[in-house]
């Protein structure tokens, strides 16, 4: 199991069970989730439905037939300058409320899944 802020390669339903049991606080209501990256080089808020308050957001490669790549700011193009190459299968990571992170594919049509839990 990966802590929070490392990415894993796999990731199923029991490892977000055992960050809860490893974490002080983290007891809060858990969402699910798609987006379609509709568009091709064009960003898109992940998750699609943002917390109030901190969260741990975990994303994972569904449909894949581009490149996807991921920011925190949402400017520009996603490409070689803009976003970082989502090389493994999973991201996890722990954020602030209202923060949300923005996922982008060279193919539109590629989709993304996540999970949040409230912190």
């Amino acid at each position: 199991m990966a802590g929070i802020g490392q990415v894993k390669d796999e990731f199923n339903s029991a490892d977000i069970d055992e960050l809860v049991d490893a974490q002080n606080g983290l007891s809060g209501a858990s969402t699910d989730g798609s987006v379609q990256l509709t568009g091709a080089n064009t960003w898109v808020q992940v998750p699609d439905v943002v917390p109030t308050s901190d969260y741990v957001l975990v994303v994972s490669k569904e449909n894949t037939a581009g490149t996807i790549r991921f920011s925190f700011d949402n400017g520009g193009i996603p490409s070689a300058t803009n976003g970082n190459k989502f090389t493994t299968d999973n991201v996890i990571v722990e954020l602030a409320a209202s923060e949300v992170m923005y996922f982008g594919s060279t193919d539109a049509g590629d989709d993304v899944n996540y999970t949040t839990k409230i912190l």
